[in-house]
């Protein structure tokens, strides 16, 4: 099944690229999101503490590990605690298609101590470990988990979708609406997509076709995700001519 968009009439959300503003119409008839089929799965996963050894010049990888949950289309990594000292740093790869994720301290925090989103049932955890760098760990306590696709549908009796393989159409999750980058490095999509703004935690760009059941697929993180950064406040404002309720709040572009 390949993913297809179907272009209606809307009202619009703008958000930046970089240090994005993000301004959208929360209007509830404007239309409903749905998150993404996944859960939330203990997973117990732990590296130690570890620290270079005196003398030691390189950064070696002190841990490797496996987290593997059999039979998921995709899985994302939820850090319960991490502490990666000053150079050391994570390497998150898909057993399933290779697609790497490298994660040191400044990264972490912008992917609010998760990673970014891996096809497939399994992934390796690589904690490099740089010298001078001590008591440097990571530990997992659960794992996002993605669930197969229901079959839901939003095209009605005629699938009438035209296959676009424009760059600039991306994906918000965990709400699976679109995101338009347009020429202003800025995103526009529909207001009632950003009503949540806990729910909105990546952008993805190229995004491939779903699996056969609906299931959705990812790209490679290292260019085509974007975190989103939850902003301390919203603000509020009121459309003059249409009383609807507009919120502002930040987005962050991220390779």
């Amino acid at each position: 099944m390949i993913a297809r968009t179907k272009i209606m009439p809307m009202k619009f959300t703008f958000l930046s690229a970089v240090v994005a503003l993000s301004l959208f119409v929360n209007n509830p008839s404007s239309g409903q999101t749905a998150q993404v089929h996944s859960r939330m799965q203990p997973y117990t996963f732990d590296t130690g503490l570890l620290s270079s050894r005196a003398g030691e010049a390189a950064t070696r990888v002190a841990f490797s590990g496996v987290v593997k949950v059999p039979g998921s289309p995709w899985l994302r990594l939820s850090f319960s605690g991490v502490s990666l000292g000053r150079a050391s740093y994570l390497t998150v790869t898909s057993l399933g298609d290779g697609a790497q994720q490298r994660l040191d301290a400044r990264a972490l925090a912008q992917w609010k101590n998760s990673s970014a989103y891996f096809n497939g049932d399994a992934v390796r955890v690589d904690l490099h470990l740089a010298s001078g760098d001590s008591n440097v760990f990571a530990r997992m306590s659960e794992v996002m988990v993605g669930d197969d696709g229901s079959g839901e549908s939003q095209c009605g009796a005629t699938d009438d979708r035209i296959v676009s393989t424009d760059g600039r159409a991306g994906r918000l999750l965990n709400i699976g609406c679109t995101a338009w980058l347009i020429a202003d490095g800025r995103f526009v999509s529909a207001g009632h997509c950003v009503e949540s703004a806990s729910l909105l935690n990546t952008v993805e760009f190229n995004v491939p076709p779903s699996l056969p059941n609906g299931t959705i697929q990812h790209p490679a993180p290292k260019i085509n995700m974007w975190p989103t950064l939850r902003p301390a406040s919203i603000q509020t404002t009121e459309s003059v001519t249409t009383g609807a309720s507009s919120k502002l709040f930040l987005t962050l572009k991220r390779g």
